[in-house]
């Protein structure tokens, strides 16, 4: 029986050396002064594309980095959902890193998580975004 689609986009998802190959190849143009529509535009097909676009959520729920016990109380035990959105957050992180121009990553140098770029890009952009 071969693989389903969704079997084969999750296991491609679990590998983030894969998926950053893969979603690198995709991209055709830094962001720069002046490209950010552009940029936008293909990152976010990108991201719909792997399931990522919802890391960039305010709202997402980050899992517990601890598993509880069955009385609530916080174990050593590293929580496997929370090791598995670290590793798809990291991939986005570097993967939209390696989509800057020079001038522009210097603008997110600090940023430790992927929507900390998207936002402090949004903002920065901004004025672009109102004039359509």
């Amino acid at each position: 029986m071969a693989p389903s689609t969704t079997s084969s986009s999750m296991n491609l998802m679990n590998q983030p050396l894969l998926l950053l190959s893969n979603m690198a190849n995709m991209m055709t143009v830094k962001l720069d002064s002046i490209n950010y529509i552009v940029w936008k535009h293909q990152i976010a097909m990108a991201l719909e594309m792997y399931f990522m676009f919802d890391l960039l959520d305010e709202m997402q729920l980050i899992p517990e980095k601890f598993l509880k016990d069955l009385s609530g109380s916080i174990t050593a035990i590293v929580n496997p959902d929370y090791l598995t959105w670290k590793s798809k957050e990291k991939a986005l992180l570097t993967f939209m890193s390696s989509t800057l121009s020079p001038s522009i990553l210097a603008i997110t140098v600090g940023c430790t998580i992927a929507i900390a770029v998207w936002k402090v890009l949004e903002n920065c952009f901004s004025y672009i975004l109102s004039g359509i």
